[in-house]
């Protein structure tokens, strides 16, 4: 199912390059690298104070950098939120507490971040680390834009049938490219897992942020608030693979910004209710798979 082609992990090459092949059908390949920059979780500052700052950087355009440089997990302090860092830069733009505590260096060259600054000059500021995703803000991708292709014929005529698929990760130096994976597939059932309870609290009649627009012995119609269109994409491409014969499934953005989506579903020879429920567990049973075996690599 996987396979790993390359992995980097030295000091000379950008950190933790992960190239490796995947095993699955085309719909889910490809909501697989969007949700590696939406879902897993990073650390970034914010919050962040100026007390000093002796540079040629206008002091707004400065926290917008510092928002930017990614946080090493492992290399965070267990109960400390609130850091006050001093930034003296010498010849070669070290700056020493950054860098040796929280910034992996090679990841952020500091004449690229912060541009030519002069020796001597000084920047102090206070700042508190914060945890957020990807689908917040760009400031919380785990890696520059992951890639991938198709390595088999590319004229099958249907997504959802399995092909091998070529991915390239590059770790900006947060977490590893093996850690977003890992958060990724996670974040993807912990989305299912809420639309389950959300989609049952819904067809029993409880509080849910989805409910019926329409309903009748063979057409249902639902608005569905506060999911993202990863998971209701995931959900009708998987329904399609089951029931190939299907009348009709599928959704409309209302708006966007809100996660705000119209789901439509038709059939008449079964209960589109039940073809939902057994679509949703199909697609934990086969995201639970490709974890375990990625977690094997």
């Amino acid at each position: 199912m996987f396979k790993i082609v390359k992995e980097s992990k030295t000091q000379t090459e950008p950190d933790d390059y992960l190239e490796f092949t995947f095993k699955t059908s085309l719909y889910f390949a490809n909501q697989f690298r969007r949700s590696l920059l939406l879902y897993p979780e990073i650390y970034t500052f914010s919050n962040i104070k100026i007390i000093e700052n002796t540079t040629n950087i206008e002091n707004a355009n400065l926290i917008t950098r510092l928002e930017l440089l990614p946080i090493k997990h492992s290399l965070i302090k267990n109960n400390k939120n609130k850091y006050t860092i001093d930034y003296l830069f010498d010849k070669d733009y070290t700056m020493t507490e950054l860098k040796t505590n929280i910034i992996k260096p090679e990841i952020c060259p500091l004449e690229c971040m912060f541009g030519m600054i002069c020796k001597g000059e000084k920047i102090s500021v206070e700042m508190e680390i914060e945890k957020g995703i990807g689908k917040q803000h760009a400031k919380y991708h785990a890696s520059s834009i992951p890639i991938f292709k198709n390595t088999e014929d590319t004229k099958k005529n249907s997504i959802h049938e399995i092909s091998n698929f070529s991915y390239k990760i590059i770790s900006v130096g947060a977490i590893t490219p093996r850690e977003q994976c890992i958060a990724t597939f996670e974040g993807i059932l912990i989305r299912i897992n809420n639309f389950e309870k959300e989609f049952n609290n819904c067809i029993n009649n409880k509080d849910s942020n989805i409910y019926y627009l329409e309903k009748s012995d063979h057409k249902y119609k639902f608005i569905i608030e506060k999911h993202d269109d990863v998971i209701l994409y995931l959900l009708r491409s998987k329904i399609f693979e089951l029931y190939p014969q299907i009348g009709n499934v599928g959704y409309n953005i209302i708006h966007e910004f809100d996660s705000k989506y119209e789901f439509n579903i038709y059939e008449k020879s079964k209960d589109p209710i039940k073809i939902i429920m057994e679509s949703i567990n199909d697609l934990k049973l086969m995201i639970n798979q490709y974890l375990i075996e990625f977690k094997k690599l």
